[in-house]
């Protein structure tokens, strides 16, 4: 928290009001480094939502209208520090992709069979964002939980300015 107040002065300084709110949402996103909520990939590709906030502006979800047939291969939890410190974990991990990776290539795909199969979806805000999410969720489609987690977080932390 000292960091993010350590920021928010030097912007105050610096920078009038609104760009020092844009300057906080840029350093707090370069922080945790997120692309987007989930992909079709998230969860070993378990995940029938494509979701995340667009360059415009908006929240964007799109929904998977197929989902793979037979067991996908698990990945290992991604090994943290550098490649040279920790070669036998990256190894591993590096061998569980490719056999994930190659299961996929050729595996039979089917449809979803739910209402909302190859839909997108442009929501304003994040509180619309969520509701479209769990709408989805209702009538079966799947996506991590931290994804709502993480949504509810932003809204407590108040960090996202939309």
């Amino acid at each position: 928290m000292v960091g993010w107040i350590y920021y928010w002065t030097l912007c105050s300084l610096l920078l009038v009001e609104s760009e020092a709110v844009l300057f906080l949402r840029l350093a707090y996103k370069e922080e945790i480094l997120r692309m987007s909520y989930c992909r079709w990939s998230s969860d070993d590709f378990q995940c029938d939502i494509y979701a995340y906030e667009h360059v415009g502006g908006w929240y964007q979800i799109h929904v998977a209208n197929n989902r793979v047939v037979g067991e996908i291969p698990k990945l290992l939890p991604y090994p943290s520090g550098l490649y040279k410190g920790n070669k036998e974990a990256w190894d591993e991990w590096m061998k569980r992709y490719k056999e994930q990776m190659s299961f996929l290539e050729n595996v039979e795909r089917k449809p979803i069979g739910l209402p909302f199969d190859g839909e997108s979806y442009e929501e304003p805000d994040l509180a619309s964002f969520k509701v479209r999410l769990l709408e989805l969720r209702n009538v079966g489609y799947r996506f991590p939980d931290y994804v709502l987690e993480e949504i509810d977080e932003e809204v407590r932390d108040g960090l996202i300015c939309n």
